[in-house]
């Protein structure tokens, strides 16, 4: 087809024809044809083809036109073809079409075409094409269509393209194109750049960007800009930037800025710096930053701005930074600042500045800071400051830091205060300057467990005023030791209510020199428990008038130890009634000589336990007069001890009063001194009282008025008693005793039994005798027996007699004996059974011989042998030898064997 030719009826072509159209057809059509197309016609040319349209005819296309074109078409425009776009054309492109351009076509648009392209265009673009544009192009970028540039736009932006905008345009920039300029491109900012960006869009900076700044960008930011800047932007700067701040910038910084300040940036801020901050944004300091100020910095800060400081910004100053505070800086804190110092940062106030503190402040510490003051510190406080302390501010006071504590100071104590230290603290308080420095009043509020812990030096130290004041329960506390260190004065100002007060382990440290001027008043307030308790040479300096003014309730509560040390005149002058309270325990530890010079008054007062208690030196020292004195049931109460001094011959009236236990206490000496008459009339229980020693001391001549008294004796006083008292019982007094009385003779004793007493025995006494008694018995005594006694004889006994014994025995003695005792006897003893004593023999008794003394008979004692007898013997004649029975007669051979 022939365009050149036609191009008058170009515009009548159909839509297929324009298809059809080849890039060279395309070409020949001129400007006029162009611009006489319509906007379908132009949008029908095909993509390959519309690349073939001239410069001129670009150039002549009407906005509606450009507009019609497809994004395909726009995409294939080429560079020359875009070159020759009008700013009027490039206005008319759609957001899509706009997207279709190409970055060689947007680097080929002309800086006055790009001033076409409207926001809605410019955001259509790609970030490719974006990133095309030229210096020059950007530069013609009006300030609105370069806010709509997307942020990948901008991000793909050079560094170099970034740093070629106006700082109209970098002003212009919206906040996410602002996030979105690379670090580097940040970097890249001229100063003017910096500064023409707006307040707004610095608070939106990252932290990276920020980092990217340098020193000289950081000191270029203006004010209000740094104004902006939030805490975790300032925190994202360098350290070394924010130490080159001037002070205006350092204090234009928001309370969220301030907070955002490093600690290293924090250090490195000169003072004069931070001395321009506001006190509310010293208040934005936080915890962290305020400990890392430096000493110097934070004394550089104003009276206003110490004030601002938060109760935990100041919980973390260090002690090298309060240290550095002076009496005005630290008058300037509130109270409530005050009470949040840590530890720590109380240790590091000077004790000048301490001492400037007001009472508010130093009533606001709590009791856990009073307590880590250093005594260094306590010492600097004034007695007004003491004296504003809360109780449970003093409560918490040491016992190093109460060491410090003045006379004046312990004066300014209240009696809240003073009931309100510890009794750790309170020992500490020097002795001279608790002594000095406490007053009654003072004294008055002392707890128990107050008084307790006092020293001995300064219970020592306090006046009598003082001590007097005291109040029972105080008094009550006190030691032995503490009792011990008062002065006389000070014991003589105690009220008989604290003397009652006193507990008895304290009562025990009143000395001799305290007792000597105790008033009667206060003796008479002594419960018996103290008096116990006072120490024996404390009771021996009682004067006379002292000790008499004693109640019978004290006198009774002396121990044997006191008593001791008593003088004989004080003891020997006390009343009935006193010495009658004493206790028993005392009176028996009494000297000996001092019971000897009691009156008999004295001596019947005494109680039955107080006699009880008297030792046997004691009672040996009390004269005939003075036991003539004694009461029966005085005389009765007398222990064994007792008993054993006592002089029977002085009271033999009385004798009889006594029991068997106080006979059991008799002394062989004393027994030898009872008469007849006196033994005689003893009952049986006090007989059997009596002690082995004492049984060995009777007398043979009374034993023999005994009579049947002797029944009571118990097998071992029977085995005390000697041949002499034995031979002088009367034949009774003997015949009375039992089998086992019998059987404790000695072997002395049983051989002074006479004839007469043997003759009295019974059958079973005899038969109670001992092998070793019987032997003991002459022929004579056995032969005296009579056949009952005899026949009472044990089988066991007869077994036991010697041969001269046995043959001592009579016929009828021997025929008397039971059959069992005649089986007893052995081939031993049968050679001193006569020819009689054999025939006397019963025939039952004869055949009851044991074999073996049948076999020992002699053919004399064989001859003896009746015809009844070996006619009873049975089995037993077996026994007989071959001789034996040669020695028999007919007669006797015909009974054995029939």
């Amino acid at each position: 087809m022939q365009i050149g030719g036609i191009q008058p009826q170009t515009a009548k072509l159909s839509l297929v024809q324009f298809a059809d159209l080849t890039s060279t057809e395309v070409a020949a059509i001129g400007a006029n044809a162009a611009a006489g197309l319509t906007t379908t016609q132009v949008a029908a040319i095909a993509t390959g083809s519309i690349a073939g349209l001239s410069q001129t005819a670009i150039a002549a296309l009407a906005t509606s036109q450009v507009a019609a074109l497809t994004t395909a078409q726009v995409a294939t425009l080429t560079t020359t073809q875009i070159g020759q776009l009008a700013s009027s054309q490039i206005g008319a492109l759609s957001r899509t079409q706009a997207a279709a351009l190409q970055a060689p076509q947007i680097a080929a648009l002309a800086a006055t075409a790009l001033a076409g392209l409207g926001s809605t265009q410019i955001v259509g673009l790609s970030t490719t094409a974006v990133a095309t544009l030229s210096t020059t192009q950007l530069a013609a970028l009006s300030t609105t269509q370069l806010a709509a540039v997307t942020t990948s736009g901008v991000a793909a932006l050079s560094t170099t393209a970034i740093a070629a905008l106006a700082t109209s345009q970098i002003a212009a920039l919206t906040k996410t194109q602002v996030v979105a300029l690379a670090t580097s491109d940040v970097a890249g900012l001229s100063i003017a750049q910096l500064a023409a960006i707006s307040a707004a869009n610095v608070a939106v900076l990252l932290a990276s960007q920020l980092q990217s700044l340098t020193t000289t960008q950081a000191v270029s930011l203006a004010t209000g800009q740094i104004g902006a800047l939030t805490g975790t932007q300032v925190a994202a700067l360098p350290s070394d930037d924010a130490a080159a701040w001037a002070d205006t910038q350092v204090s234009a910084l928001s309370t969220s800025g301030i907070a955002g300040l490093t600690t290293t940036a924090i250090a490195a801020i000169a003072a004069t710096e931070l001395d321009s901050l506001a006190a509310t944004q010293v208040a934005a300091l936080t915890a962290t930053q305020i400990g890392a100020l430096p000493a110097a910095s934070l004394a550089a800060l104003s009276t206003t701005q110490l004030a601002g400081l938060t109760t935990t910004g100041l919980a973390a100053l260090t002690t090298t930074q309060t240290a550095a505070l002076d009496s005005t800086a630290v008058g300037a804190l509130a109270a409530t600042q005050i009470a949040a110092l840590a530890p720590a940062s109380l240790a590091g106030i000077g004790t000048t500045a301490l001492a400037a503190l007001s009472t508010t402040q130093i009533a606001a510490l709590s009791a856990s800071r009073i307590a880590v003051l250093s005594s260094t510190q306590i010492g600097a406080l004034t007695t007004t400051q003491l004296g504003g302390l809360a109780a449970t501010q003093v409560a918490a006071l040491t016992a190093t830091q109460a060491a410090t504590l003045s006379s004046t100071d312990v004066a300014g104590l209240s009696t809240t205060q003073v009931a309100s230290i510890t009794a750790a603290a309170l020992a500490a308080i020097d002795a001279g300057a608790l002594g000095a420095g406490l007053a009654a009043a003072q004294a008055a509020a002392l707890s128990a467990t107050q008084a307790a812990g006092l020293l001995t030096t300064q219970v020592a130290a306090l006046a009598t005023t003082g001590i007097a004041a005291l109040s029972t329960d105080a008094v009550a506390a006190l030691t032995s030791s503490q009792l011990a260190s008062l002065s006389t004065d000070a014991v003589a100002a105690l009220s008989s209510s604290q003397i009652a007060a006193l507990s008895t382990a304290g009562a025990g440290g009143l000395s001799s020199t305290d007792a000597a001027t105790l008033s009667i008043t206060q003796l008479a307030a002594l419960t018996a428990a103290q008096i116990a308790a006072l120490g024996s040479p404390t009771i021996a300096a009682l004067a006379a008038t002292q000790f008499d003014a004693l109640t019978t309730t004290q006198l009774g509560a002396l121990t044997t130890d006191q008593a001791a040390l008593l003088s004989t005149t004080t003891l020997v002058d006390l009343s009935t009634t006193q010495l009658a309270a004493l206790s028993a325990a005392v009176v028996g530890g009494l000297d000996d000589g001092v019971v000897g010079q009691f009156t008999t008054d004295q001596i019947g007062a005494l109680s039955t336990t107080q006699v009880a208690a008297l030792g046997s030196g004691q009672v040996s020292g009390l004269s005939s007069t003075q036991l003539a004195a004694l009461a029966d049931t005085q005389l009765a109460s007398l222990s064994t001890s007792g008993i054993a001094g006592l002089d029977v011959t002085a009271v033999s009236a009385e004798i009889g009063v006594l029991t068997a236990t106080q006979f059991g206490g008799f002394s062989a000496t004393q027994a030898s001194l009872l008469s007849t008459t006196t033994i005689d009339s003893l009952d049986a229980a006090q007989l059997a009282g009596l002690s082995t020693a004492a049984i060995t001391g009777l007398a043979a001549a009374t034993l023999a008025g005994l009579d049947t008294g002797t029944a009571a004796f118990s097998t071992t006083q029977i085995a005390a008693l000697n041949a002499t008292q034995v031979a002088a019982l009367s034949t009774d007094a003997v015949a009375v005793w039992s089998g086992a009385q019998v059987a404790a003779l000695t072997l002395s004793a049983t051989l002074a039994l006479g004839a007469t007493q043997l003759e009295g025995l019974s059958t079973t006494q005899i038969g109670s005798l001992t092998q070793t008694q019987l032997l003991a018995l002459t022929t004579d005594v056995l032969s005296a027996l009579s056949t009952t006694q005899i026949g009472a004889l044990t089988p066991t006994q007869i077994g036991g007699l010697g041969t001269l014994q046995i043959a001592a025995l009579a016929s009828d003695q021997i025929a008397a004996l039971s059959t069992s005792a005649t089986a007893a006897i052995t081939a031993t003893q049968v050679p001193g059974l006569s020819a009689d004593d054999i025939a006397a023999l019963d025939p039952a008794a004869f055949a009851t011989l044991s074999t073996q003394a049948i076999g020992a008979l002699s053919d004399t004692q064989l001859a003896a042998v009746t015809t009844d007898q070996l006619a009873a013997i049975g089995a037993q004649g077996s026994a007989f030898s071959a001789n034996q029975l040669a020695a028999f007669s007919e007669s006797q051979l015909v009974a054995l064997f029939g």
